[in-house]
């Protein structure tokens, strides 16, 4: 029954909206999705999910998945707190039927501990973690895209590379 449903709903561990498909509104916010979001369920209701995005090209790719397919593969997509704060996390969306009205259920994890980590990495992998400095790796990764360049519009290029071992 959609009690059931509504009591399921509220009690999933996933943050979830359910979103209504006339309007783009929400119908209904499970308490964990209030918390993601920083606001509580009753802010949450009637309120336009394009409120909720950062970009709005996300919002539209995702409607335009679920035009094709009906779900929409997870991807990865910022959402923005009530109070305006972007924060990425993992989307996932799929078109229900609920009480006889078209909707999307939409369910998210917040990904921006994964985000900080991330970038953490790609810094570590890209410099010295002693002197800061730009490392061997991102040089030659800079010398491939030079070189091409170089190919492409036919310039002279220079390069100068130090060793910096034992200073």
């Amino acid at each position: 029954s959609e009690d059931d449903l509504r009591r399921l709903f509220a009690a999933s561990p996933v943050p979830m909206l359910l979103i209504r498909r006339a309007d783009e509104r929400v119908l209904l916010a499970n308490e964990v999705s209030a918390s993601a979001l920083r606001a509580r369920v009753e802010d949450l209701h009637d309120q336009p999910v394009s409120d909720l995005f950062a970009q709005r090209s996300d919002l539209i790719e995702m409607f335009s998945a679920l035009e094709r397919r009906g779900s929409d593969e997870p991807r990865e997509g910022q959402l923005r707190t009530r109070e305006g704060e972007p924060f990425w996390a993992l989307l996932s969306a799929r078109s229900v039927v609920f009480s006889t009205m078209e909707t999307v259920m939409l369910g998210f994890s917040d990904l921006t501990a994964q985000k900080a980590v991330e970038h953490q990495l790609r810094f570590l992998a890209q410099r010295d973690p002693l002197t800061q400095a730009y490392n061997r790796h991102h040089f030659w990764q800079l010398a491939h895209i030079e070189m091409a360049r170089v190919k492409r519009y036919r310039r002279p290029l220079s390069m100068a590379m130090i060793d910096a071992d034992h200073f």
